[in-house]
């Protein structure tokens, strides 16, 4: 998963990781695209990042669904916060 950063400074930011897709309004006015399971808080570089799952191979995982959206505080966008596309994994498939 890439997450940019537009503002160029180092920033903060957040990963939602879910088993679901959704579509729920954010605070900031964004729309959240994952159903939130777990919410990680991440430090953003000023040239972005780049984060990588790995996944251990063995067929108990094929057909598991894991769903992501990055999250960055960026003064620049609107309410102040800019979200990242989601991204629906599916493994094995």
């Amino acid at each position: 998963m890439n997450i940019g950063n537009s503002r160029g400074i180092a920033t903060q930011g957040a990963v939602v990781l879910g088993a679901t897709t959704a579509s729920l309004p954010a605070p900031w006015g964004g729309t959240i695209l994952v159903q939130p399971d777990l919410v990680l808080p991440v430090a953003i570089p000023a040239a972005g990042l780049t984060l990588s799952l790995p996944v251990p191979a063995g067929g108990y995982l094929c057909g598991v669904s894991l769903s992501f959206q990055g999250i960055v505080v960026d003064p620049g966008a609107a309410n102040g916060i800019a979200n990242t596309a989601g991204l629906q994994l599916v493994l094995g498939i």
